[in-house]
């Protein structure tokens, strides 16, 4: 499982760009019933020239286990804010080869991981017709770069996550599909990556009877010994929280001597069959964020968040490390370290939480210090003297004694904020907008660099031209 570090961004610059597209009046229709022929119906931008699949099975229940290629070049257009802007339909034992060089990126922050899917992302629609379940199985292949597998609900948006896989390689995500129902595919490239790959959808049945006593799907395995009924209300699993903790704990731990409660979680595809060790929290307030951090872990475990029960159907975070939430009061959140058998021993485990709200007179945090004498709140825009970057005395001449510089704290529209005076020189690297040095700022590529006035006729770049970052006028000498 591939596993992130912390980063701090000192400055989020976001470029927006907007895409119109043809919509197919027809939904290609004309493409789920034929087979070893060309499409020559007008459905806006067939291409299909292979043999097209069936749409599923057919009036005798047999699943097709052909394997065609599929070119079609369908396109359909939703909001494109947080949903599938691309989508294309998919078949069952179809190889489709495809790219997503030159998609946009619409979605890159689910809700089943807080993984950076900033890479173009492309969506699959998946229209089960049959009569019964089916457990639909996504398989990922010949991926050029770092994609990722998201299975999403009827509306395909990144709020509607059922399923993921974000191994490296070739990787699966799996998930049961109703009668009559629709699931989205979509593969996103991990940190920006976009390349090429092939996806292959198959399918196969389920358990439809979870309380039956009955080997429904013929597997050996009846009821909620059956993968297929772990999220299903009879066979859901539960844990009990070992400890409860308070901001700022930090400890050592072991999941040796621990019981196994929960072996599948919802959007965890591993089975993790080992014991685990699960921490119960409850914020005070709103207005905080914490941030949980599992570190010095033995090989094979993982961090996961429940919220509002300690069940295996209530994953909110799964796979990361390191996971920053703003938590609900009114919701108790469970922090489980489990892992595959085998995993069992020690590790360290930290929750950090911060004041986020700054003038709402509440210590959010609960660290004895309410808004601005909350270290957390010293850059707020509540708490600062703010300043005009590309003024000569910036306006800070009564802060800190003079010994301050002003220094950028929003940039929709660029606002300064003062703080005394860092030592970073232009290019050298810097973690938070007052490590650099007067005039400078810390740029998203955490770099120190001068700034200077774009509307100004003379910039003042000693070295370089006068940049911009896209919060004009401001810009940096480059």
């Amino acid at each position: 499982m591939r596993k992130n570090g912390h980063l701090f961004t000192s400055l989020l610059l976001l470029a927006t760009g907007v895409v119109f597209f043809a919509c197919d009046p027809s939904g290609s229709a004309g493409d789920a019933g034929m087979d070893g022929g060309s499409d020559s119906s007008v459905d806006g931008g067939d291409t299909d020239t292979g043999t097209q699949p069936d749409a599923g099975p057919d009036d005798s229940g047999e699943t097709d286990t052909d394997t065609d290629t599929d070119t079609d070049t369908d396109t359909t257009v939703l909001d494109g804010d947080g949903s599938c802007q691309m989508i294309e339909p998919a078949f069952v034992n179809t190889v489709i080869s495809d790219t997503t060089v030159g998609e946009p990126n619409d979605l890159f922050d689910y809700n089943c991981t807080a993984l950076d899917e900033s890479g173009s992302d492309l969506a699959f629609q998946f229209d089960h017709s049959g009569a019964v379940a089916i457990r639909l199985t996504a398989t990922l292949t010949n991926a050029t770069c770092d994609l990722d597998l998201f299975l999403l609900s009827e509306d395909c948006s990144k709020n509607s996550c059922v399923a993921y896989s974000a191994d490296t390689g070739d990787e699966s995500a799996a998930e049961i599909v109703q009668p009559s129902s629709t699931l989205f595919v979509v593969v996103d490239g991990y940190m920006g990556a976009a390349c090429s790959f092939d996806l292959l959808l198959t399918e196969e049945t389920v358990e439809v009877n979870c309380t039956g006593n009955i080997d429904d799907d013929g597997d050996g395995l009846t009821d909620c010994d059956d993968d297929d009924c772990v999220f299903e209300t009879d066979c859901i699993q539960s844990c009990a929280p070992d400890e409860t903790i308070t901001c700022d704990h930090m400890g050592s731990h072991t999941t040796s001597g621990f019981t196994n409660s929960i072996e599948i979680y919802s959007f965890y595809s591993t089975s993790l069959n080992g014991p685990e060790k699960v921490f119960a929290f409850t914020a005070s307030s709103i207005g905080t964020t914490v941030e949980a951090n599992l570190f010095n872990e033995t090989p094979g475990q993982e961090l996961l968040v429940l919220s509002d029960f300690c069940a295996s159907d209530a994953v909110a975070y799964a796979g990361l490390p390191t996971v920053e939430f703003a938590p609900d009061p009114v919701i108790p959140y469970f922090f489980v370290v489990d892992g595959p058998s085998g995993s069992a021993g020690s590790f360290e485990f930290q929750l950090t939480c911060r004041e986020t709200d700054c003038d709402d007179s509440l210590d959010n945090d609960d660290d004895g210090l309410t808004d601005c004498a909350d270290n957390d709140c010293e850059i707020d825009l509540s708490c600062v003297t703010t300043c005009d970057l590309l003024t000569a005395d910036a306006g800070c001449a009564s802060f800190d004694g003079g010994a301050s510089a002003c220094y950028l704290l929003d940039p929709y529209p660029p606002i300064g904020f003062c703080y005394s005076t860092g030592d970073a020189s232009v290019g050298d690297p810097c973690a938070a907008p007052h490590d650099c040095i007067a005039g400078a700022i810390c740029t998203p590529a955490d770099i120190c660099l001068m700034a200077c006035d774009l509307a100004d006729s003379v910039p003042g770049c000693v070295s370089g031209t006068c940049s911009s970052l896209g919060i004009d006028p401001l810009g940096v000498c480059w």
